[in-house]
């Protein structure tokens, strides 16, 4: 566990130190220590100041940087919604020139970061895969969702007996983040296995610097028993991970919710994500 561990430590500190390296040509005119000094305000101010800071989790899925390039679908989608603002921005007469556009700028931080950051001014719109819980809603607003009816399942090592439902795992150990909505999923089971008199589940907790495809991969080697991830990310890392006993009706949370988070008392910015997924989605 250990291994997987310290090798995704090392490969984040790469990440980071390697992310200017990685900038993209409109990036390179920003001046970085004032984008990263602390700052709150709503879409006009951003548009004022230039910058839209989007806090991201390295992960192989989300967000990565490959021979000193960006990508992943975060990247991607948040790179689009730059380039839609800006047309938008341009046909209004919002932007200071034609050349001077709204530039956003990725700043990466672990997931037990992006509430922190994003209350502190560190970041304006966290976009990380992040499912709307109760907590999520208690520290962040959030837009309209990117994907909804999503799962979260249980996936067990090469070995270890499958589970033919969520309740079968009263008394079983399941490995999951404590910032993750699987552990805040696993706690409301608990509450509800406890009521009917059964054992709860045994959470055991990993390191916040693991993503999902890392827990897979430590499962896969039978590493640690089992885990709870969202379903579609189970089914495409089982094509990397073939070994990985996939238990689709073994549901801990259903019709979960996948969004971007921003600070609260943001409507405009909320207003303009909005539009920008509806019309994407």
């Amino acid at each position: 566990m250990a291994t997987v561990a310290v090798r995704r430590a090392r490969w984040f500190f790469v990440l980071v130190a390697g992310f200017a390296c990685a900038a993209s040509a409109s990036d390179l005119t920003l001046d970085v220590d004032e984008v990263n000094k602390p700052w709150k305000g709503d879409l006009d101010a951003m548009i004022q100041r230039g910058t839209i800071r989007v806090l991201v989790v390295p992960s192989k899925t989300y967000y990565f940087v490959d021979k000193g390039t960006q990508k992943g679908a975060t990247y991607d989608l948040v790179r689009q919604f730059e380039d839609d603002l800006n047309k938008k921005l341009l046909a209004q007469q919002k932007l200071k020139g034609k050349h001077l556009k709204v530039k956003v700028f990725f700043v990466p931080v672990g997931r037990e970061q992006i509430a922190r950051f994003l209350n502190d001014g560190l970041g304006d719109i966290a976009a990380a895969g992040i499912t709307i819980t109760d907590y999520g809603q208690s520290v962040a607003d959030f837009s309209v969702p990117l994907y909804t009816g999503i799962d979260e399942i249980v996936v067990s090592a090469p070995g270890v007996p499958a589970v033919q439902s969520a309740e079968e795992l009263a008394g079983k150990e399941v490995f999951v983040r404590k910032y993750s909505s699987y552990y805040e999923s696993l706690g409301k089971l608990n509450k509800q296995l406890v009521a009917r008199k059964r054992p709860p589940i045994v959470i055991k907790l990993l390191p916040n610097e693991l993503e999902d495809e890392d827990i897979l991969e430590m499962v896969n080697a039978g590493l640690v028993p089992r885990t709870i991830v969202k379903a579609p990310i189970a089914k495409f890392w089982k094509q990397v991970f073939p070994k990985l006993v996939v238990s689709e009706q073994a549901k801990v949370r259903t019709g979960a919710e996948i969004a971007w988070a921003f600070r609260k008392d943001s409507p405009q910015l909320k207003a303009a994500v909005d539009e920008f997924i509806r019309a994407h989605g």
